[in-house]
């Protein structure tokens, strides 16, 4: 059987002009490719809740890799707490990276120091999370 081709869905809250964004963008990965101008819900129930869209989109049979990065820290944690506690989306991704916001976090005492809020989570609390994630078949990747 032909593999189902692969996509892309992408989500920014930030208005990006059409032009300006797949200006550079190769006609095959376009047609693979679709874009939500619209901020993330972390309610399970909203429409921008990108972990609706995956059920409804996603199969067992699917290769999932799924990367939170929205810089909200509540947004984030909220997200992956539904992915932990939900057998079915554990069974639908298969890889995870998500960057952990944590205390002590170097990147937290740099540039990005002024748009991440005070984190309540240690590195192992962070170890903890990711150790259950792959325990749970899900190969989870973070970044610091």
């Amino acid at each position: 059987p032909n593999p189902t081709p692969p996509r892309t869905r992408t989500r920014t809250p930030n208005p990006t002009p059409r032009t300006q964004l797949f200006a550079d963008i190769p006609g095959d990965v376009m047609a693979a490719m679709s874009y939500y101008n619209v901020p993330v819900s972390a309610d399970p129930e909203h429409h921008f809740n990108p972990l609706r869209v995956l059920r409804e989109v996603a199969t067992q049979e699917d290769y999932v890799v799924f990367k939170i990065d929205i810089d909200s820290t509540d947004i984030e944690d909220a997200l992956v707490a539904q992915i932990v506690e939900d057998p079915e989306l554990l069974g639908l991704i298969d890889e995870l990276y998500f960057e952990h916001h944590v205390t002590l976090n170097p990147i937290s005492l740099s540039y990005w120091a002024p748009t991440i809020t005070e984190q309540s989570q240690s590195l192992i609390d962070s170890y903890a999370l990711f150790m259950r994630l792959r325990r749970s078949g899900v190969r989870a990747h973070s970044w610091v």
